[in-house]
């Protein structure tokens, strides 16, 4: 072994024996510029390749797919919506297991265990907002490809087990779209129609002045 000499990323620039009988060593500068001074027996057997900076991109590309990183606080709000489901489904320890695997709710096998995160990203794409949150079209059904999908609040609040339609004129559609639209908090009108028992026009003409919008004939 002699200066110059490269083993995996690491180009030797000196070669000595720190005391009589002590094993060889070497000073190696790392291709990532990194110097620093190994054992001549761990660079010809291979078990040193650089200067531990190899090692760690193999470990962030473990944790990594498709640029989602998995590990700890630095895990990317999709892979954090994946992880929530499986355990909400599948871990009676989750707070939240009573709503949801207490209930049946389940999630499909594609999407669990080895290779499930990847297949869900497949599936669904990103979180497309920090808005967004992971939604089922049908309640009473698990996570699937065609069930689940990516949902902003007001879809959420509109494909929920107690969503009723209210007919006002010709035009039909839920209580949530009917206090966006006149500009009404969404509990007061709830209020208005389910507590006190008003009609949705009766409780829409309360406050329909805001916009100044006309009621549907």
């Amino acid at each position: 072994m002699k200066p110059g000499n490269r083993f995996g990323r690491l180009t030797v620039v000196k070669v000595f024996r720190p005391a009589p009988g002590a094993p060889l060593r070497a000073t190696v500068v790392c291709d990532c510029g990194t110097r620093k001074e190994v054992r001549c027996g761990n660079l010809t057997s291979g078990n040193t390749v650089s200067c531990g900076c190899f090692h760690r991109e193999r470990v962030a590309e473990t944790h990594t797919i498709h640029g989602h990183r998995l590990d700890g606080n630095e895990a990317s709000p999709t892979y954090h919506s994946w992880r929530t489901m499986v355990r909400n489904c599948t871990s009676p320890g989750s707070q939240r297991y009573a709503d949801y695997g207490a209930l049946g709710i389940t999630v499909c096998a594609r999407w669990r265990g080895r290779g499930g995160f990847q297949n869900f990203l497949e599936d669904l794409g990103d979180k497309p907002s920090p808005e967004h949150q992971l939604s089922r079209r049908a309640k009473r059904k698990g996570y699937t490809p065609s069930n689940a999908y990516w949902a902003t609040r007001h879809e959420i609040d509109r494909n929920t087990r107690r969503t009723t339609l209210y007919t006002v004129g010709q035009r039909t559609q839920c209580l949530v779209d009917w206090a966006r639209e006149y500009d009404i908090p969404k509990n007061t009108l709830h209020y208005r129609v389910v507590t006190k028992g008003m009609t949705m026009r009766d409780a829409l003409d309360v406050g329909r002045g805001q916009r100044g919008q006309w009621l549907p004939e």
